[in-house]
């Protein structure tokens, strides 16, 4: 039987694997599709304030730090890519943790920016009208999204090949 992602597997599980997969990739990001959607509007509105959900090291939060002097906040499943992004990016602040769960710690109006770093597809169904709740509860007033992730033509639900009994 398949079974939804749960906050024990990505944590204990799958964070951990997809970082081991994709860590060489997470700092190539000379062609990173968020970090040039938001140099369109940046340099006249740079973002003060930035969380990133499923923010893997820390990378990209680490490079808008440095072109924005933002200050950044990520939050990650895998406890191994929140200590390598810790010790390599130690302007940027990331906790290991679950969205939608873990976004109720930050105040309302935290953020100008959240950014939604690839990890949707990982988080059961159910939890996505949460997830939106907490993501505007968080956004100061003219706040913007960024989200970055797979673009289904409909909504689906498939066996996740690193894991066959869970789903995506």
């Amino acid at each position: 039987m398949l079974t939804c992602m749960s906050d024990h597997a990505i944590l204990e599980e799958e964070g951990d694997a997809w970082h081991r997969r994709n860590s060489d990739t997470q700092t190539r990001l000379h062609s990173d599709p968020v970090l040039a959607e938001i140099a369109t509007w940046a340099l006249h509105c740079p973002p003060a304030q930035v969380l990133e959900i499923g923010c893997a090291a820390g990378s990209r939060l680490s490079a808008i730090h440095d072109r924005y002097q933002s200050t950044c906040f990520g939050v990650e499943g895998s406890s191994v890519a929140v200590q390598e992004g810790s010790a390599r990016h130690p302007a940027v602040k990331i906790e290991q943790g679950i969205a939608p769960s873990c976004l109720t710690q930050f105040d309302d109006g935290s953020f100008d920016l959240v950014i939604l770093g690839f990890m949707q597809y990982l988080i059961p169904r159910e939890w996505e009208f949460n997830l939106a709740t907490q993501i505007d509860r968080l956004l100061s007033t003219g706040g913007r999204v960024v989200a970055y992730d797979f673009l289904s033509p409909i909504p689906s639900t498939r066996e996740y090949s690193h894991q066959p009994a869970l789903t995506t």
